[in-house]
């Protein structure tokens, strides 16, 4: 769900900071300045601003235990997973915008497309290999930060509490078995998203 977020908001914003320069002067700043925060350092000011608030507890109040995921998918956990996959799907979308070639743009005018067409059906598909490539990164963060998020106050499931829990009553076993759990999903996550890539960015291989 953070991640999900993340790319509902990060695209589009990239996109228009990569194409407009007011964008670029009003969220470029803001953006520098926030990206090389740790996500799980704002752990404590999530807690704070979200408490222990889950989307079950928010849609069916205290009956939300008998949906246990939604019960366990936590306001706080949720911004933390969309803060550490959000930056990169935002730059590599912003340098996927200002890699399109201006002979692409040239030929869009001369035949006719207006700024819209232009955007729409010029930049926004040339961008797309780039954009993927901050989907990857990003999903790889999120990945990483959702094993971190599930030691939250409160969580009785997930790789993470396992590693906990294992460590506090000396099993460690579950503890190994759940690192290479992380790792294998990892590695079959990322080749998903790189066979979505070569789908989506396949023209490039033409043009080269």
């Amino acid at each position: 769900m953070g991640f999900l977020f993340a790319v509902i908001t990060g695209v589009p914003l990239g996109l228009l900071i990569g194409y407009s320069r007011l964008f670029e002067r009003v969220f470029s700043p803001v953006i520098e300045m926030a990206r090389p925060i740790c996500p799980i350092a704002w752990l404590p000011v999530a807690i704070i601003l979200f408490g222990l608030a889950s989307f079950g507890s928010s849609i069916w109040g205290n009956a939300s235990y008998r949906y246990d995921v939604f019960d366990q998918m936590k306001y706080a956990m949720v911004f933390i997973i969309w803060w550490g996959a959000f930056f990169p799907i935002v730059i590599n979308t912003v340098d996927g915008v200002r890699g399109v070639k201006k002979l692409f743009i040239d030929a869009a005018k001369v035949l006719g497309l207006d700024e819209k067409g232009i955007f729409f059906r010029v930049i926004f598909p040339a961008s797309l290999p780039s954009v993927m490539t901050g989907l990857r990164v990003g999903m790889g963060i999120a990945w990483m930060v959702i094993v971190a998020a599930e030691f939250f106050p409160g969580t009785t499931s997930g790789l993470g509490y396992m590693i906990t829990t294992s460590h506090q009553v000396a099993e460690y076993e579950y503890a190994f078995a759940s690192i290479l759990a992380i790792g294998v999903t990892g590695l079959a996550i990322n080749k998903l998203m790189m066979l979505l890539s070569v789908r989506v960015g396949k023209w490039e291989a033409l043009e080269r």
